[in-house]
């Protein structure tokens, strides 16, 4: 294995703060976003746009031309998600 134990221990550790980082400033600090599902996943992270100016899909296209990948949800509608991987945590 490339990472070994450790390596790999070390590495969804870090996956997993990274999502907590987010989850937590989405929860303490958004005017725009409010944080859905409850425990759905320690890597994922799914939001809802509270604000009427802010629609999910204008602020998808806006990340996305930034390099940002999220995927867009059904339901709640106007909501998306982020799931972080290594790519996110480094």
């Amino acid at each position: 294995m490339k990472l070994g134990l450790e390596g790999y221990q070390k590495r969804a550790k870090d996956i997993i703060y990274a999502a907590d980082e987010l989850r937590n400033y989405l929860v303490s600090n958004s005017r725009n976003f409010k944080v859905v599902g409850k425990n759905a996943s320690l890597m994922c992270v799914a939001f809802v746009s509270v604000n009427p100016e802010l629609k999910i899909n204008d602020f998808h296209d806006y990340m996305s031309s930034k390099g940002w990948k999220f995927g867009l949800l059904q339901y709640p509608e106007d909501s998306a998600n982020f799931i972080f991987t290594g790519n996110q945590s480094d």
